[in-house]
Order: C-alpha cells, then structure tokens, then sequence
C-alpha cells in the first residue's frame, strides 16, 4: 500500500500507481473500512447553533415515577417532597480533514476517479466514522464494567450486563456495541454453549436492511452491533464496549452558517458535516476540506454497562 503524499498532484498519484501509461480500471475503489455508524443508537442532545456556548448541558430530576405517591392521612397537611438533581454536559469541538487535488492529476483522471466530488463524498464518511469513534469514546467513562481485559468475552459477562441494565429499572430495546474480536469471542461462546434458551438471532437480509450498518443480529432480546470505532482499554490491553438504552448515551452538533469566502458548499442530507472547496490558483491546487463539530458524552450512568475484554 502506497502513500499519496500531500497535495494529491500528478507525480505522488502516479508514483502510487493510480496513473499509469497503460489502461487500468476506470474507478479507484476505496480500500475496505467500517462504515457503521452508531449514531441512530444514542439520544440527540441538541445543536448549540446560536446557544452562545460550545457546550449543552442536560439537567435530570427524579420526579414522576421515580418518586411515587406517599400514603396521606386524611386533613393533615401534606410536607413538600424534596427533589435530587443531577446534569451531564456534551462538549462540541472540531474535527476536519482536507485534500489538496493538482489541476494535472485532476484533469488526468480515467472515469470515476479522484476528482473533487468524489472526494467530497469520501469526507462524508470520514465524518461518520469521526463521530462514531467518539460516541464509542464515551464507554470509556462507563463505572459499571463487565468482563476483563486478560480474558474473552463469555456468556456469564453477557447476561451480568443484562441484569444490571434490568435491575436499574431499564426498559428495552437495549442496544450492545462490541468491537469485531469481542464479537468473536460471543460466538465462540454460544457455540459451546448447550442451551436452547441462548439462541441467537442473526440478521436477516430484510431486518438488516432496517438497521443501521453493523448490525449483526438479536441476542436474548439486545440488538447487537460491531464496530472496529469501540475503544481500547485504559491499560490497551483490551476492547471496551458497551451495553446501553438510547437515553444512555446522547450526542449534540454545531450546524456552521454558510462559510465566509467559500466557492462552493456540499451539505448532504442528513449530516451535520459540510464539505468546502476552495482554489489556490497560484499553485494550480483544488481543496477540498470537510468541516464536523460533533460530541458525545455517557448521560446516565445507570443506562449504561462497559464490556471489556481482551484483545
């Protein structure tokens, strides 16, 4: 595998092979990646787009049914119930990435090639990717943990996270977020397991369909998803995953207003990234740069387990 150095111009594109002086495919494939992503999984916190701060902050009380009615005799008076309160804060920041693109290595290119808009779609996905490594970050800060970083995942680790998420009072769909080698080690542990209770549901080419990408399948009744985004372990020795409900989890965006100076805009539907491009006449450059502000925190620590194993 070769490195296009930056700018992408005709010398380091060829150099790596994606211009040559005999025919060769009209399209450059991108290279195999996770394109999962995890954010229909967590609550939307919100857009901090004229908020006046980088940060949205979620505040929490225990009222409703968290505290039932109490018993009352009849014409006394009734003493005011206390209240506990709690907020958890989702802080945006930036992320970006850029391509600088020759007019030669453009205006060389053979069909579906590295032109600026292929580019540009290829940002959307890098931007995807960026925000679900971070919701994944957020498992990081889970203080209920199940499994152990020296050993596979196995079915006992499974159901302890299960009858945590039960025992906080947890309603389903509950969600599972496991690294692939995690995901392997479940596998190899319901294959050795002889019990018809711990079927497991793969996906279905319809269900899967309906799912977001990663979905592999329903295991006692936890909506199971793989990602290579999930974290390492505190001592890298391991995968941190997570078992969570929606509310759990929560990510906010910042939504730019159209750019100052910009040539030209893409946002696609659906995401908060913008895609810019811009000229550097004097070298003969076309930029393309992608433009995220995105966060993700742990909101409730009682809708969330980590599962951590090893690598």
């Amino acid at each position: 595998m070769a490195t296009i150095s930056a700018p992408q111009n005709y010398a380091n594109v060829y150099g790596a092979g994606l211009r040559l002086a005999a025919m060769i495919s009209a399209q450059v494939s991108l290279l195999l990646s996770d394109k999962a992503s995890l954010r229909d999984l967590v609550m939307f916190g919100g857009d901090i787009t004229g908020s006046g701060s980088n940060a949205i902050k979620l505040r929490y009380a225990d009222y409703g049914a968290g505290q039932p009615f109490v018993s009352a005799s009849d014409g006394v008076a009734l003493a005011a119930q206390d209240m506990t309160g709690e907020t958890a804060t989702i802080t945006i920041g930036r992320s970006a990435m850029r391509y600088n693109l020759s007019d030669l290595m453009v205006m060389t290119s053979l069909g579906k090639d590295l032109d600026p808009f292929n580019i540009a779609n290829g940002l959307v996905e890098a931007a995807e990717a960026r925000m679900s490594a971070l919701i994944a970050a957020s498992f990081l800060s889970t203080t209920t943990n199940k499994g152990a970083t020296g050993t596979d995942l196995t079915i006992a680790n499974w159901l302890d996270a299960m009858y945590h998420l039960q025992g906080q009072s947890n309603n389903p769909p509950f969600h599972c977020v496991l690294h692939p080698s995690q995901f392997n080690h479940l596998q190899k542990a319901i294959r050795s397991e002889n019990n018809n209770f711990l079927a497991f549901s793969a996906a279905s080419e319809e269900l899967a369909r309906s799912k977001p990408q990663g979905y592999c399948g329903e295991f006692l009744g936890v909506e199971l998803y793989k990602s290579s985004r999930v974290s390492e372990t505190a001592d890298t020795n391991g995968w941190h995953g997570a078992m969570f409900t929606k509310e759990g989890i929560a990510y906010g965006v910042g939504t730019p207003s159209s750019m100052v100076g910009g040539n030209q805009e893409i946002r696609p539907n659906g995401s908060p990234v913008v895609i810019s491009f811009a000229r550097d006449e004097a070298a003969g450059l076309s930029e393309v740069i992608g433009h995220l502000y995105f966060g993700a925190s742990l909101v409730e620590q009682s809708r969330v387990v980590g599962i951590t194993t090893k690598k």
